[in-house]
């Protein structure tokens, strides 16, 4: 309002310096006086106004960097979530391959149980000690898997692939075959090779049709089918992997998914 009400005394002053060749000299020296004053004042209007802009300025500045700051900072608190979610579903996995040992721990007591007892007779001089082939593979069973296992949690994608393919190769009839399997899906995935992990989790339906990592092979193949951009390939398997397992929590993350 100030800048308006002093432009329109200019104006008037503009007027009147027109006129100034038919007034008297005091009158002429008044006006001039008047004219200085108003240009004076003039000059401070445009010192406020280039003093506004510069405030308009360092706000606006000011504004971009605090959007800037909150997207950091939400984007750094997505990735924190995004960890913490990995964590969770890899802890959870690893429950289940112990819940998987645990289970097939009778069958191996059974079998235990089932052969005949040890003569208490002395072997004949010369003769090797007998061995347990069966105690002996369960162990380096153990060792080979947990071993690839912990590679993996440590981020160490390509070692603990060549874990548990070579895991594979030596006990394709283990009952943690088929884990191993999607671990190697997992290994791709984790280095965000989609390709190769939507291909490595396809063969756990494939080669393990009882497997109970079917479904999480199913979300994470659609994930990677995402993850390439392959949309309608990956919202497709979501909702096949929702009808054939609607009750599993892949079938929750499938729906989730599909929400974004």
């Amino acid at each position: 309002m100030a800048i308006m009400r002093y432009l329109s005394v200019l104006s008037f002053a503009v007027l009147g310096f027109a006129l100034t060749s038919c007034l008297p000299p005091s009158q002429m020296r008044q006006v001039e006086t008047n004219n200085a004053s108003l240009r004076a004042q003039v000059d401070s209007l445009r010192a406020q106004v280039q003093r506004l802009r510069t405030t308009v300025a360092k706000a606006e500045l000011a504004g971009q960097k605090a959007e800037e700051t909150s997207l950091r900072m939400r984007a750094d608190n997505d990735l924190r979530l995004n960890q913490f979610a990995e964590q969770i579903r890899i802890l959870s996995d690893r429950v289940d391959d112990m819940d998987n040992r645990l289970s097939n721990m009778p069958g191996k007591l059974r079998m235990v149980s089932d052969k005949p007892a040890a003569s208490n007779a002395n072997p004949p001089a010369g003769a090797a000690p007998e061995t347990k082939p069966e105690e002996v593979d369960a162990e380096e069973i153990k060792k080979l898997y947990d071993a690839a296992y912990q590679d993996l949690v440590r981020g160490q994608g390509d070692l603990a692939r060549e874990g548990f393919q070579e895991f594979l190769r030596k006990y394709p009839q283990s009952s943690l075959a088929d884990n191993a399997q999607y671990w190697i899906g997992e290994s791709y995935y984790s280095q965000k090779n989609y390709a190769r992990a939507a291909a490595e989790f396809l063969e756990v339906p494939a080669k393990y049709p009882n497997s109970d990592k079917i479904a999480a092979a199913a979300l994470k193949r659609a994930y990677a089918m995402l993850g390439m951009n392959r949309q309608a390939e990956g919202k497709a398997l979501l909702e096949q992997l929702i009808k054939q397992f609607p009750r599993s929590p892949e079938a929750d993350l499938a729906r989730a998914k599909l929400q974004e």
